[in-house]
């Protein structure tokens, strides 16, 4: 049998301080597959995967309607008249908003199931408004290949699907017209060009061996395109290739890649430099670099220039008095940096030049804005998720698991503690020493450098851990026989053997697990603000919390429908409904919905038999918010 060759993505982790959001690479399912119908295991000492657990999500869903993301914004785009803006988040959903305002105008929820799928990477919107296009993690449930799906804005129905693509989508645009759609895969895949009017394939290009981050349309229908490779390619407007080049005097893979308003330059971000270089889009020659900042600290995420092309702005690592900033040039870019503080805390993922001056933004936090040319911001919406990364150190359980202690802020700032028999989140600033921490050490089971890592041993055995993979989190049973590891995709309990007794895909990135001292529970904190219980032996979900990053109101449900909260309007307690991957998920206020209601005992009693204690009667009543706090429920 030949061998099969799989490259990691190298930029699996370009966004400092946030996990990366991958998806399983073609070539890792086909060697999965080998392996299964095979039974051959992987190299000597490498442990054998289990059989993933993870079932279809088959029911209602409980879920909040906040009205806004609850889940890191992936991508931007507004329409030539600048009527409507629309984001698209790992959450499953886009949002449509008032350039204007902020107000959020309509939610679209794509078709979604249990996992991953539904998360979007990738948005496009055409010039006129009317028609969207999403990628992202969106198929593979069905397909095991990637699938792109077009929305009508006005009435947000799905119009059509663009089925079989042989990788993730990393990245939408439509050209000048809103008749071509620009499909950005993974790793391998390269990209191709869709006639939006017959479904036809204009083009497909494969010269970038490895993933496609950045791209960009002229008005003219020109296309420039950044790989990871290293090279800049430019294409005319029939896609033939005009010209490539790397530029090794930046620092880092190219990302971010626009033409400037008037086509003759094309600004380029780069992951490892907090400068942009500008080049000439005849020629891809040099011509400038803007002016960093003195002890710079760098890399490209986003980028946009204004309209009017005097200014160009960039966001990427590094704080300004404890938030992220834009760097802004004007003279094209040529002249002197300055510094815009925005309300956000966590990595500036999208930056779309606005009418009236200035850009909207986007973040992981998530957030999303609008900035003027002055640097004022114009209307900012801020998430309610909690934020559980660098969590592992304070994220303490009891005994039974019924009790909880972790942080809504990160670097723990803000410690709280949830009983879930009297139904309470509340401050903790006093550790608790019956809530205790994770195991990460063991007599019996050694998993030496396990912290963001993609290669695990236990007891010297590799573990099977696809190429765009990261552990974050482990925690060894009381037993002293298995232990729990969890990474950007996959949550594992494993035995001393590294072979996975049970495996599931997780929903966002397992940032901290934990597991009960009488054994039973395995508990998570994930990456999309929400914290789940399993049972240890087998996986099966028990109950899940989403705690208001207020430190006070929270959200629990369990599988089969149950529900409780305390200090939400019990009308923004819905239920999402999957309808396969041929129909967008539906919506419906719980009211509204027969045979599911809230049930506080029901959910008291998700972990097991209760103490049968009463609720505190402060637990159901909406707190008193702090200064900058909003009640967003």
């Amino acid at each position: 049998m030949d061998a099969i060759r799989c490259r990691p993505s190298r930029s699996a982790l370009r966004n400092s301080g946030h996990a990366a959001k991958e998806v399983v690479t073609l070539c890792h399912g086909i060697l999965m597959a080998v392996l299964v119908v095979c039974g051959l295991v992987v190299g000597v000492g490498t442990a054998e995967a289990a059989e993933e657990k993870e079932a279809p999500v088959s029911g209602p869903l409980p879920a909040l309607e906040t009205g806004m993301h609850l889940d890191a914004v992936s991508a931007m785009a507004v329409d030539a008249k600048e009527r409507v803006l629309a984001t698209a988040s790992y959450d499953k959903t886009v949002r449509l908003w008032d350039p204007d305002s902020g107000r959020q105008l309509s939610v679209i929820r794509v078709p979604f199931d249990g996992g991953r799928e539904g998360q979007l990477s990738a948005l496009a919107l055409s010039p006129d408004g009317d028609r969207l296009a999403v990628g992202g993690w969106t198929g593979w449930t069905w397909n095991r290949a990637a699938s792109v799906y077009l929305f009508d804005t006005r009435s947000g129905s799905l119009t059509g699907r663009i089925d079989n693509l042989p990788h993730r989508v990393t990245g939408l645009a439509m050209d000048g017209t809103g008749n071509q759609l620009l499909i950005l895969m993974g790793v391998g895949a390269g990209w191709r060009v869709i006639q939006l009017s017959d479904m036809s394939v204009v083009t497909t290009e494969r010269r970038c061996q490895e993933e496609t981050l950045g791209a960009d349309f002229a008005k003219d229908g020109r296309l420039v395109v950044s790989c990871t490779d290293g090279f800049i390619r430019l294409y005319d407007a029939r896609f033939n290739l005009v010209g490539e080049t790397r530029f090794d005097a930046m620092s880092g893979e190219p990302g971010p890649t626009h033409f400037s308003p008037d086509g003759k330059r094309i600004a380029i971000g780069f992951k490892d430099d907090p400068r942009v270089l500008l080049v000439d889009s005849e020629t891809l020659k040099s011509l400038y670099m803007t002016e960093p900042e003195s002890n710079a600290d760098g890399g490209v995420s986003a980028l946009a220039w204004s309209m009017d092309g005097k200014s160009l702005f960039a966001g990427g690592k590094g704080y300004l008095r404890g938030r992220k900033f834009l760097r802004r040039w004007k003279e094209a870019g040529k002249g002197a940096v300055e510094k815009i503080r925005l309300p956000a805390h966590d990595a500036i993922t999208a930056l779309v030049s606005r009418k009236k001056g200035g850009v909207f933004f986007a973040t992981t936090d998530p957030v999303i804005g609008g900035m003027d040319d002055a640097g004022a911001i114009r209307f900012s919406n801020r998430s309610i998720r909690s934020d559980f990364r660098d969590g592992s150190w304070w994220f303490g359980v009891s005994e039974d698991g019924r009790r909880i202690r972790f942080s809504v802020d990160r670097w723990n700032r803000k410690p709280v503690r949830f009983d879930l028999e009297r139904g309470v989140l509340r401050p903790d600033p006093d550790p608790d020493t019956s809530l205790a921490l994770a195991r990460t050490r063991s007599d019996t089971i050694s998993v030496p450098r396990w912290r963001a890592t993609g290669q695990v041993a236990v007891n010297g055995r590799h573990i099977l851990m696809t190429p765009d993979e990261v552990s974050h989190s482990l925690a060894f049973h009381p037993d002293n026989k298995r232990a729990l590891l969890g990474s950007s995709l996959y949550l594992r309990m494993m035995n001393a053997e590294g072979r996975a007794l049970w495996r599931l895909t997780t929903p966002a990135d397992a940032l901290s697990v934990n597991i009960s001292g009488d054994g039973r529970l395995a508990v998570v904190a994930f990456g999309d603000g929400v914290i789940r219980w399993y049972d240890a032996e087998d996986g099966a979900l028990k109950l899940s919390l989403f705690p208001h990053r207020n430190g006070h109101d929270w959200f629990a449900w369990t599988p089969d429908g149950r529900f409780d909260f305390s200090g939400i309007d019990p009308d923004q307690v819905v239920f999402v409904i999957p309808k396969g991957q041929k129909q967008s998920a539906a919506l419906l206020l719980s009211r509204e919905l027969h045979g599911y209601r809230r049930d506080r005992d029901g959910i008291r009693a998700a972990l097991g038999a209760t103490l049968n204690l009463p609720p505190n009667p402060d637990a159901f009543t909406r707190p008193v918010y702090g200064e900058g706090e909003t009640a967003l429920f």
